[in-house]
């Protein structure tokens, strides 16, 4: 994906150099800023969030294992409040796919850290309770030899809020035919739950670490961002815009296709009136938490959280009136989401046109970005969204 900032942004703030990479001059000096603000006053500070909620969520957990162990009594729900709270942060961090989070194949400094983090859609529930009982959570180098899908805030998800005692593997897998998941007995099963959902969160923490550090260590991306140009992992003029375009149209392409437009009946992923065995989370509450918080973090986006945002150039390219409608259409939509306070299972048993109007509301947002917003600066949508019809 490229995003060029051309004639309507560059007649604004001046040329490049055509010869080689951005002199001194305007246009390195918007785009560049404009890039590093983001990163500075949106990215740097929820990282720093997520570093304290993912220490916080490791200690509650480890307690909970010698708890259990010990067979005192378990605090589940304060662990559940952790994972929420952590959840939260990631949710926003998911539309601030940037550098070290992203897809190394296609992200300018990418680490694959989100998947290790969090690998939504690749989730396994399966898998999850088969490591449980084969109990090699616990033995060393666990996280680096085995897939994503069996640690991560999906995994903690069945550990920490499936309720029953059960396994959801089929009856021919070794762990349901072979006997291995009965001959634990429930206490066993239980201690398990908790040791292993410590051995992730301890793995979330030192994950949540190696992103800040990814970013705020010498010779960082944070540096290498403030050094754009040759020897940069943002090696052009627009490459921070090109990289923040791509983590703002997850609000498009996710947000509005996948968390909604699937389990909603919307898109013909689903095939049916209503989809709920594909909504995000199936057994936390999570799933209007994670729309709210990816509205919340493309909000900050564009507004800049104080900073330099993408509203900024918008009004600076004459087009205020463009910047209100999009502040106006993300109000409205983020309005909505607050509105729907019931479990979105229940809901699209109940009212599924409730969340075909979020879908609404979010579409109108995504409209306006990939359209005039688009257009104004005369940028690409990426790749990703080019033929997106939902």
């Amino acid at each position: 994906m490229r995003a060029w900032l051309a004639i309507g942004l560059t007649s604004l703030i001046g040329c490049a150099n055509s010869d080689g990479p951005a002199d001194a001059g305007p246009v390195s000096t918007i785009v560049h800023d404009l890039g590093v603000s983001l990163i500075e006053r949106v990215l740097l500070p929820r990282l720093d969030r997520f570093v304290v909620a993912a220490e916080a969520l490791e200690v509650a957990a480890a307690e909970q294992a010698t708890a259990v162990a010990a067979g005192t009594a378990v605090d589940r729900q304060g662990l559940q409040t952790a994972w929420l709270t952590v959840m939260d942060i990631v949710q926003e961090l998911e539309v601030l796919q940037l550098g070290a989070a992203g897809a190394s194949a296609v992200r300018r400094g990418g680490q694959d850290l989100r998947d290790e983090i969090y690998s939504w859609p690749l989730v396994n529930p399966c898998k999850v309770d088969q490591v449980l009982a084969s109990g090699i959570f616990t033995e060393a180098g666990f996280q680096a030899r085995v897939r994503v899908n069996v640690y991560g805030l999906d995994a903690l998800e069945v550990l920490l809020f499936r309720g029953g005692d059960f396994n959801v593997c089929p009856p021919q897998l070794p762990i349901n035919e072979d006997g291995q998941w009965e001959a634990l007995g429930a206490e066993e099963r239980e201690r398990r739950r908790y040791a292993y959902a410590a051995v992730i969160s301890a793995g979330l923490r030192a994950d949540a670490e190696r992103l800040r550090s990814a970013w705020t260590a010498t010779d960082g991306l944070l540096d290498d961002a403030k050094a754009a140009g040759l020897g940069s992992v943002f090696d052009t003029p627009d490459a921070l815009i090109d990289e923040w375009l791509g983590a703002l149209f997850h609000l498009d392409f996710v947000s509005k296709d996948k968390r909604l437009a699937v389990p909603s009946g919307i898109s013909a992923d689903c095939g049916r009136a209503v989809c709920s065995d594909k909504l995000e989370f199936r057994s936390a509450a999570a799933n209007g938490l994670a729309l709210r918080a990816n509205l919340r973090a493309a909000t900050a986006l564009l507004s800049g959280d104080g900073g330099l945002g993408f509203y900024g150039l918008l009004r600076h390219d004459g087009a205020g009136d463009l910047a209100e409608q999009l502040e106006m259409a993300l109000f409205t939509a983020t309005a909505t989401a607050r509105s729907i306070e019931v479990t979105w299972s229940d809901l699209l048993g109940s009212d599924p046109e409730a969340l075909r109007n979020l879908h609404r509301d979010v579409e109108v947002v995504t409209d306006l970005l990939k359209g005039p917003f688009m257009t104004v600066l005369n940028l690409s949508v990426p790749e990703e969204g080019a033929g997106d019809s939902d």
